[in-house]
Order: C-alpha cells, then sequence, then structure tokens
C-alpha cells in the first residue's frame, strides 16, 4: 500500500484559490470577500458603493429565509481599486482588514455584460470559483437574486447541469455538519459591512548567497537578471526591498518605491560574488522573519517575496516548512520562486509558491550560459505580469531563438497583435558584450518595406549582456500592431568556441487596451483509492470578456524525473465542451483537461498555449500550475467517459425502442468498454443520482471502441407514461462511466405484450422458450388439422346420396354450362341450390359409389378421371386448405408450402441473433429484425 497521492501543488493557481469565508456554529458567514475590479472607474463610485452596500445589507435575511434559518451572512469585507478616493467615494477604509484583500475573492464585480453568473469548475456539490456581478447591475439588482447565485457557488448547484435536487445537495453540505440553529430571527440583521482599497503590490527581492550561487558562474546571471529586473522592469508604481540569505540574514535595502534615481541605488546594492558566503548553510526561516520584522515591519497588505534559491533538497527542515507556510497563510504573502538547482531540489518552493497565488520556475544547469540567464530573465517577467496595475505598462516576450556562433546568418519570423505593439524591442542576449559578432540587423514588414540593415549595436544595456541595433531615423516598428515582420541577422565569423546566443522581441500592451489573461490551475479527481489523478483547468478572459471558442487550447507537460531526467508528455487538448467528463459548464471560458498518463514520480510543470481565432490576434504562451508526484497508481480506475449523443426512437409498433449513441473509451476518451447498460425512470433524479437504484432495461455486453457509432433495438412495453432513459459504460476492470444524456420516452397506445425482462444484449440469447413456443403452435396447428381431416372422412363415409337412372332429376333440375366441356358435369351441393340433400342423415354403410365421395365437393372433376386421380386432387386441395390455416396465424408461407423459421429456414439454424455488419453485411450498425429487414412485413 502506499501513501497518498502528494500533489505539493494543492489545487490553486493564481486568482484561484481556496475561499477564506468561513461558518459559525449559529450559521454566520464571516469575511466574504467581495472585490471591485480595478477598471473600474470613480465615476459615481459613491452611488455604486452605496447600492452595493444595500444589496448585502439585505441578503443576510433573505438567505436566512431562503435556507429555513440554517445560515446568514455575518460579515462582508469589500475590497475597492486602490485608485478609489475615501472621501469622493464616501467610505472610510478598515485597514485592519488589508490582509483580507490578498485573498481569492467570492463575488466580484467587473464591467462584462449580462446578468449575473457563477463559474464552476469541479461540478456540481463543489463550491464554484466565483459569484460575477457586472457594475450596471447594482443599480437594480435585489438581495434574491444574489443569495441564489451564493447557493450555486457555495454548495455546488449547478441547474443546468442535471444536479441532484437542491435541497439533497444543501442538506449533505459539510457546512452544516456543525451548525446549531435557535429559530433566532434576528441574528441576520447586522451584518457588518467593512471597506479596504487594494494593496498595491510590494515586492522583496530575496537572494540566496551561499557559496553553491558560484557553481557553474550561476551568481553572475542571477546578479545579472536581478540588475535587468530593478534597473528596467519593474513598473515605476512598484516598490521594493533587497535581502540576501545564507545562514542568516541581511536587509540589502529598505523598501522604497522605485521611481528615478532610487533605481540606480537599489540595483548596487545587489551582492557581488565578493559577498558570498564560504558555506552552503541556508536558513529559510529566518529570512521569512526577517522579511516580516525588518522589511514589512509588520505591514503585509501586497506584499511579494521573489526567490531565487539553490532550493537544495536539505535546505527546510519539515518544521521550518510549516513555521514559512503558516507566515504565508496567516500574513496574506505572496511567494514566487525561480529555483537554479545543482541536483534534486526541495518540492517544498514550488508548493509554497502555489498556494499562495505565486508563480515557480525551475532553471535547469547547463554549460551555455544564455540557458540560465534568458530563463530567468523571462521568469522575472512572468513574475510581474499579474500584479500591474491598470495604468503600467506590461511587456512580455513575444518571440525568442536560438543562434549558435558557427552559423553566419539567422533569419525569422514574429508577429504583433493588435493589442500589442507598444515599445516594442528587438535585441540579443549575448554572453560577452564586447565580442557579441553582430555584424547587421535587417527587418522588413508584411508589406515588403526594409528597414536597415543596421550595422551598429548600442551599448546602452551592456551592464545586462543586451545588445539592440542602434536604430537612426524612422523607426521599424512604430506602427506594428497587427502586423507580421520578418528579420535577418549577419554574424562575423569566429575562431573561438562555439557560444549561444538568444534573440528576443517583446511588445508591451497599452493600458487602455483589453489583456488576455490566462489564469490556471490543477484540481485532483478521487476515482482511486489510494492515488489521485489531475485535472488541468484555465480561466481565459481578454478584459472583462470570457474567450469563448478559443481555435485552440493546449497544455504541455514536462516531467523531470528523480534522477534528473526530463522528459515531456504528448500535449494535452482542453476544452470547454461541458460535457462533465473533464470541463463541466459549456462556454464559460474555463478550458479543461485531465492527465491519464504518469510515466514517473517526479516534477510535473505544465505550460499553456492560446490560440484565440480572434483576427489579428497572436497564439500566446502563459506559465501553469507546477505539482510533484510522490507515488503512481497501481490500478486502472479511470472510468469510461460519459455518452453524450444517446438518441431514443419509438419502433416496432409502438413496442419496442431503437437507441443509437457513439461509444466512449474505457480511460475517458481513450481505449475501449465492455459494456453498456440502459437504464429508464419516471423520475429523472433516478438517473442523475448514482447512489439511487434505476431500473436496468438492457444490458449489452459488447466491446466497442471510442468513436464506435452502436443501434441497438430495446423490447419496452410501456405505454401512456413519460419515461427517462439513459445509458452508461463499463470498462473491462468494471470502471463506471457518469450517466449518458437522457431522453425523454412516451408511448400513447397501450401495449399488451409480457413485462419486460433485463436482457444481456450483444451474447448469443437464450432460444429454448422461442422453441417452446414454435412447438405449442405447432403442435395446435397439427391437432386442428387431424381434427379437421377425420370429419371429412367421417362425413365422406357416412354420407349417402341417392341413385338416380340419370343426370337429370324428378325435377328435372340439371344445369349445363355452356361454355364447359361436354365431358365435364358439375354436382351442386349448396343449400340454395334447387337440388337438395336429403334432410334426413344417411344410411350407415360402406362406399360404394364413386357419387357419394363426390357428393361433398364444391369442385368439377372431368367424368373420363379414374378414382385414383379424383382422391388424389382431393388430398392436394386439402393440402391448401392446411396451407391457409396457417396464415391465419400470422406465419409466412414459403414457396414450398413450408413454414418458415425465423433464424432456421432462413440460413440460420442457431437462433441467434444477426451481427450488425457481420452476418448480414451491413455496416450501419444496425440490428436486422426477422420478419421484417428480411422482405416479410407481419
Amino acid at each position: 500500500m502506499f501513501t497518498m497521492f502528494s500533489l505539493l501543488v494543492i489545487l490553486t493557481k493564481l486568482c484561484v484559490s481556496t475561499s477564506g469565508v468561513t461558518i459559525s456554529p449559529d450559521g454566520g458567514y464571516s469575511d466574504v470577500i467581495v472585490r471591485i475590479d480595478a477598471s473600474i472607474p470613480t465615476v459615481n463610485c459613491s452611488d455604486r458603493l452605496r447600492n452595493l452596500k444595500t444589496i448585502l445589507s439585505n441578503s443576510s435575511s433573505s438567505l436566512l429565509t431562503s435556507l429555513s434559518g440554517r445560515a446568514y451572512f455575518h460579515s462582508f469585507i469589500i475590497i475597492v481599486p486602490h485608485t478609489w478616493d475615501e472621501d469622493l467615494c464616501q467610505f472610510t477604509e478598515d485597514r485592519d482588514s488589508a490582509v483580507a484583500a490578498t485573498r481569492a475573492a467570492d463575488i466580484v464585480i467587473d464591467e462584462h455584460d449580462g446578468d449575473p453568473y457563477v463559474e464552476h469548475s469541479r461540478g456540481c456539490g463543489y463550491p464554484g470559483d466565483g459569484i460575477f456581478l457586472s457594475v450596471d447591475s447594482l443599480d437594480w439588482l435585489d438581495s434574491t437574486a444574489l443569495v441564489s447565485a451564493w447557493i450555486e457557488y457555495r454548495y455546488g448547484v449547478i441547474r443546468s447541469a442535471g444536479c441532484r435536487p437542491v435541497h439533497q445537495i444543501i442538506r449533505d453540505h459539510p457546512d452544516f455538519t456543525e451548525v446549531v440553529t435557535d429559530n433566532e430571527p434576528h441574528r441576520a440583521s447586522m451584518a457588518d459591512i467593512r471597506v479596504v482599497r487594494q494593496p498595491l503590490a510590494r515586492y522583496v527581492l530575496a537572494i540566496e548567497t551561499t557559496a553553491s550561487m558560484m557553481v557553474g558562474d550561476a551568481w553572475k546571471w542571477v546578479n545579472k537578471a536581478a540588475q535587468k529586473l530593478i534597473r528596467y522592469d519593474l513598473p515605476a508604481s512598484s516598490s521594493l526591498a533587497v535581502v540576501s540569505y545564507n545562514n542568516a540574514s541581511k536587509v540589502e535595502h529598505p523598501m522604497e518605491r522605485v521611481d528615478g534615481p532610487a533605481r540606480e541605488r537599489m540595483a548596487d546594492t545587489v551582492p557581488g560574488k565578493y559577498q558570498l558566503a564560504g558555506h552552503n548553510v541556508r536558513c529559510v526561516v529566518c529570512l521569512f522573519q526577517n522579511i516580516l520584522h525588518q522589511v514589512l515591519k509588520g505591514d503585509t497588505a501586497g506584499a511579494h517575496i521573489i526567490l531565487l534559491t539553490r532550493g537544495g533538497q536539505h535546505s527546510a527542515s519539515l518544521t521550518d516548512q510549516q513555521i514559512i507556510s503558516e507566515y504565508v497563510h496567516q500574513y496574506g504573502i505572496k511567494v514566487s520562486t525561480i529555483i537554479i538547482p545543482t541536483g534534486n531540489h526541495l518540492p517544498f518552493y514550488d508548493q509554497i509558491a502555489q498556494t499562495s497565488g505565486g508563480q515557480s520556475f525551475l532553471v535547469r544547469s547547463s554549460p551555455e550560459p544564455m540557458d540560465v540567464y534568458f530563463p530567468i530573465v523571462t521568469s522575472m517577467q512572468r513574475i510581474l505580469w499579474p500584479d500591474s496595475s491598470s495604468s503600467a505598462l506590461k511587456t512580455e516576450t513575444i518571440h525568442h531563438q536560438e543562434h549558435f556562433t558557427s552559423r553566419n546568418t539567422t533569419e525569422g519570423t514574429f508577429y504583433i497583435d493588435k493589442y500589442l505593439g507598444k515599445n516594442t524591442v528587438f535585441g540579443i542576449y549575448v554572453a560577452d558584450p564586447e565580442e557579441h559578432l553582430i555584424k547587421s540587423v535587417t527587418f522588413q514588414d508584411e508589406d515588403g518595406t526594409l528597414y536597415g540593415p543596421y550595422k551598429k549595436m548600442s551599448a546602452s544595456y551592456d551592464l545586462i549582456n543586451f545588445k539592440t541595433p542602434n536604430i537612426v531615423g524612422e523607426q521599424p516598428f512604430g506602427v506594428a500592431a497587427g502586423r507580421r515582420w520578418k528579420y535577418r541577422v549577419e554574424w562575423f565569423a569566429s575562431s573561438k568556441k562555439m557560444a549561444k546566443t538568444i534573440l528576443s522581441v517583446t511588445s508591451g500592451v497599452d493600458p487602455g487596451e483589453e489583456q488576455l489573461v490566462v489564469s490556471s490551475w490543477v484540481a485532483g479527481i478521487g476515482w482511486c483509492d489510494a492515488f489521485q489523478h489531475v485535472r488541468v483547468l484555465a480561466r481565459m478572459r481578454r478584459g472583462n470578456r470570457r474567450v469563448v471558442g478559443a481555435r485552440s487550447v493546449i497544455a504541455s507537460i514536462e516531467v523531470e524525473m528523480e534522477n534528473g531526467t526530463v522528459i515531456s508528455l504528448p500535449p494535452l487538448e482542453m476544452v470547454d465542451d461541458g460535457e462533465g467528463d473533464s470541463d463541466m459548464i459549456h462556454g464559460d471560458g474555463i478550458y479543461s483537461a485531465t492527465i491519464l498518463e504518469y510515466p514517473a514520480t517526479g516534477r510535473y510543470s505544465l505550460t499553456i498555449h492560446v490560440d484565440e481565432a480572434e483576427e489579428a490576434t497572436a497564439a500566446k504562451t502563459a506559465p501553469g500550475p507546477v505539482f510533484h508526484l510522490s507515488s503512481l497508481p497501481e490500478e486502472d480506475c479511470v472510468p469510461p467517459a460519459r455518452v453524450r449523443d444517446l438518441e431514443i426512437t419509438v419502433t416496432g409498433g409502438n413496442r419496442s425502442i431503437l437507441a443509437t449513441w457513439t461509444s466512449p473509451g474505457g480511460d475517458l476518451d481513450q481505449g475501449s468498454v465492455d459494456r453498456f447498460t440502459v437504464v429508464y425512470s419516471v423520475d429523472v433524479s433516478d438517473l442523475l443520482d448514482e447512489a439511487a437504484e434505476a431500473k436496468v432495461l438492457a444490458t449489452l455486453d459488447r466491446q466497442a471502441v471510442a468513436g464506435d457509432s452502436l443501434v441497438q433495438e430495446i423490447e419496452f412495453p410501456f405505454s401512456n407514461q413519460l419515461w427517462h432513459i439513459g445509458l452508461y459504460a463499463r470498462d473491462g476492470e468494471g470502471n463506471r462511466g457518469r450517466m449518458s444524456n437522457i431522453q425523454q420516452v412516451f408511448i400513447p397506445e397501450p401495449v399488451t405484450s409480457a413485462p419486460v425482462q433485463v436482457h444481456r444484449l450483444g451474447q448469443i440469447p437464450n432460444t429454448s422458450s422461442d422453441w417452446f413456443i414454435i412447438i405449442i403452435i405447432s403442435s395446435a396447428l397439427g391437432g386442428i388439422l387431424m381434427l379437421s381431416l377425420l370429419c371429412v372422412i367421417f362425413i365422406c363415409i357416412t354420407s349417402k346420396k341417392q341413385k338416380t337412372p340419370s343426370i337429370t332429376s324428378e325435377n328435372n333440375c340439371h344445369y349445363s354450362n355452356d361454355k364447359a366441356s361436354p365431358d365435364f358435369s358439375i354436382f351442386q351441393s349448396d343449400s340454395s341450390s334447387c337440388c337438395q340433400t336429403p334432410s334426413t342423415p344417411p344410411n350407415m354403410q360402406g362406399v360404394t359409389d364413386l357419387q357419394q365421395i363426390l357428393a361433398g365437393q364444391r369442385a368439377a372433376w372431368p367424368v373420363y378421371w379414374s378414382a385414383e386421380q379424383i382422391l388424389g386432387r382431393s388430398e392436394s386441395e386439402s393440402s391448401y386448405e392446411q396451407e391457409d390455416s396457417y396464415q391465419v396465424f400470422g406465419l409466412p408461407p414459403s414457396p414450398g408450402g413450408r413454414i418458415v423459421t425465423p433464424g432456421v429456414d432462413e440460413g440460420y439454424d442457431d437462433g441467434r441473433i444477426v451481427t450488425p455488419g457481420v452476418d448480414e453485411g451491413y455496416d450501419d450498425g444496425r440490428i436486422v429484425t426477422p420478419g421484417v429487414d428480411e422482405g416479410y412485413d407481419d
């Protein structure tokens, strides 16, 4: 037995984290976070804030009423944009609540169009990811609508997804396991509402200065990356402190606003290689304590620690890890880590970054300096992006390419989409700014216009080993948004050892433009008892708009095994289809995928690649979540996917149904399944609740591969009732898939057939009962036939006809057929004829006269026929009468006068069901019904 799946990155990433709302024993929800988006201007801010407070105050009693006294709202914390002024917007800031502003919001107010909605990523019965209200809705929204959204958000009531009844979900929710109500209606009338401004980000650059940082010359590139961050990349509105640590911690520069000459002064305080320690002893707890007490001095609102560390496997004890985790949680500190390991690193550094809402990056050792330097630079750039204020210019790397000095030219293409184009910079990271070997740089736009060649390189960024062409005159990227560019770099030949350089293009987003924000996280799935599979989720927004219908969203996965080997898994396609296997809600802008392949224990890092399918936009790559596996699955516990396209039609004279569907795979949409179970119920909740015992209509034992089209006809002898029908699949390991889409069936005409039994379709059927019925019918028909023959013989024998000397009776009752041959005579025995038979019974005597035999017949025989011919013809007509008697029972006649037995006379003597596409040659998956599809219309 192995330990529970160690998901060291716990289900959170960026702004998606666990809600901090608590519920008291009397049912009061405290510290519900309401965040007003930073994009909301100060226009009418006082009216909007007043309306919001009114809605929140009234919602407390509304919630108490809706939940029959079980819960109410005790307190709210409203987080307003940092630009909102207390006097202008008429509020008093509660600075004691500043730490709460770092938590994920329960309610978000933004500028989206439309009604309030709730985001869900985990499905029915699980909390949602947030309630979203438009700022305009504050003018008309009432407390009832907010409470309805809260019930959906808090308890996971997704009304459009076929959940269990609302009262069942609420009844079983863990919020109410410890709640004891006392029927006090007034406890909901005093909700506390506090207001606090969103704090600006305050960065602490924490750098490890142990002797190990000199290994591989890593410190040189760590120092240069820190110089670039401070001198060029930090937004002007932010604040920064610089702290170093080894076995002790030192404040190199206190917290100060980054502005003007302060940048250069701060950058100069970054330790050089001669300030590194001569040992490898670390005290990470000392670092955090020093930051809390000496740098932040108790004011932790907006604090974001950027930690550059070797992340050694023994750099923090379990006690240290616990203390640091408590600091981060208690003081609302965000931590991002850049790990530059010399061997295996401690997973805790990934964990603390992810759980605090930060990001973690791993920079692997390499003999090429640019393989260390460039990843540190881009990691810092990505760390800054989410924290940048709405008024700051956000810069991202939109293109990069490697070049080795053994080549004389480098060519490439990049695209600047319509939302970028501000401060676009083409540059080259080089190992030696003096020996950069750049001969010239030429640009060409999509109209064919050439810019350059530029043969002089600027020395402005030599300190950070970054070379840019010295452009005089018309700037090539002046009007660059929504355009494709080509470049060509020529190089001088070099006799030195081959070295790598990296060409890079960065571009900024105008603060007034809508920015594409990709937020991603992971969630565990409890299919197995001892392992949790991982679901990857990504929310995409362009400004306040949800990105729906993206052309492609792909998650790439890189696995670093415990021995240091790095492998890449096949890319995962993320979907927003709402089918319930990976994605829960269709069209909500949250894309999902499930990881099914786990080749080894170790570190799993994800990257999200997005193509919006919007004109004049470029594909975007965003860092994804990171998690560690300490164990692997030992059993197949992944269920089949849900059947999504079940269709039901009524067939067989309203006595059966025809079901068609597409087979899922045994592991979601991969592999094959072994069995399908069709269930039915009057109450649809019996089908939606897996714990309910839905009635089984049929079981199909048939192996099908994902994507197979299946057809099955099933007897359904129920009428005058609306029924709900669904099905689910099972794989070879017995794992059950979720219920399919549910169809409704109503058969108006009464059905008199016997109650349906559970059929195991797909196997050779048991035909003993069918043969028993055939034998009974055949015996009954045979008995009737024998009785008929005995009656005919008895009448023939006992009948007596009076002899006459001629064919003319005493009444001269002779009929002749003018058209008939004279060889024929007609004898009428019908009671309507003028020639009446005696009314008295004939004498019982032997048959001595042929006319006695003919007296009971209606046929005309040639007079020259012999007795043998006439008797033979009589027997032949008797056989025709027998054939007619079979047709009365509806059995089809064959050309030879025999009874056609389905499955026997048609070439199958085993009574088996014809296999679609095999025995009958049909490739459409239908089942052949004997007597219908084979040409018989009965």
